[in-house]
């Protein structure tokens, strides 16, 4: 299982080098990326790799939804963003920071 997620997270950081290659910084896939890669870091254990593409792909999520005009994106954008804050807190209370999961468990409880 170890080699999968390795497999994964290597097929992540490609995405992500695409994304960055071809998106602009407020484009929620660039946002989906970075997720994806968070997730592949904290399966193999990279926390704090893994909290910093967590907390882009949030950043890039909040911005997003600011340039977007439409109520089902925005929607759709909100959804997503609510999992990031979710998986993120999940990390935190692994590391030990359960203020900081607290904060984002809220952030995403704040979501529509």
């Amino acid at each position: 299982n170890e080699k999968r997620f390795n497999d994964a997270l290597d097929q992540f950081r490609q995405e992500l080098s695409v994304a960055e290659t071809f998106l602009k910084p407020y484009n929620a896939e660039l946002a989906y990326a970075h997720y994806h890669v968070a997730l592949g870091l904290h399966a193999t254990g990279q926390a704090a790799l893994a909290a910093a593409e967590y907390k882009a792909a949030e950043e890039i999520l909040l911005t997003a939804r600011e340039h977007i005009s439409g109520g089902f994106l925005k929607g759709q954008y909100a959804k997503t963003l609510k999992q990031v804050y979710r998986s993120h807190a999940t990390l935190l209370k692994q590391m030990g920071d359960a203020q900081g999961a607290t904060e984002l468990e809220s952030r995403a409880d704040a979501l529509p």
